[in-house]
């Protein structure tokens, strides 16, 4: 990967490779709270965030080993339990992962460096909320590694100011103008 600088040189990414190359990549799912990772288990409910370009996202990511960690190319969607079908626009991020606790290889701590997982406003008819769905996260190194995650996890509107609109925006039959009344909340 290759980044210029506004001084017109080139910045290389030139970290080796992290972890055995003979074994394969090993990824933990996670999300993303207030720039840092917090590891997902089976079950757990995940509250959406509210993103500068608004609706309400899931900030997923993944800690790796056995990777080259320049350039790592990570994707997240979440899908239904029962039909597989994508419930969630696709997302994809590209990163140059940093060292963190253990070994681990994870996105440096903003949002724009993991996948924002976009599931509301939900489009699907139904609701996303409080229903169990399948969240996936896949990294693609350069030398075309890949390692995967998923957890069922179960889709929450966060306490506090924002809730209403959460609810609004992520429950079933959404259409546009449908929360106009609703009290905003700001990211």
């Amino acid at each position: 990967m290759v980044i210029m600088t506004a001084c017109g040189g080139a910045v290389r990414c030139e970290m080796p490779f992290a972890g055995d190359p003979n074994l394969p990549v090993e990824a933990e799912l996670a999300i993303d709270k207030a720039g840092q990772l917090i590891i997902v288990s089976d079950g757990d409910a995940v509250d959406l965030l509210r993103p500068p370009q608004g609706g309400f996202v899931m900030y997923a990511g993944l800690r790796l080993k056995n990777i080259v960690p320049c350039g790592v190319r990570l994707r997240g969607v979440v899908r239904d339990l029962k039909t597989d079908a994508p419930l969630s626009e696709f997302d994809a991020r590209s990163a140059d992962l940093v060292l963190a606790d253990g070994g681990w290889w994870v996105p440096p701590g903003d949002f724009s460096s993991i996948p924002n997982v976009a599931l509301c406003p939900d489009n699907t008819g139904g609701s996303v909320l409080n229903r169990a769905v399948r969240l996936e996260v896949t990294a693609t190194d350069q030398r075309m590694r890949v390692g995967s995650a998923s957890k069922e996890i179960t889709p929450t509107c966060p306490p506090g100011i924002c809730l209403p609109m959460c609810e609004c925006t992520c429950g079933p039959d959404y259409t546009l103008g449908k929360c106009a009344n609703v009290a905003k909340c700001e990211p």
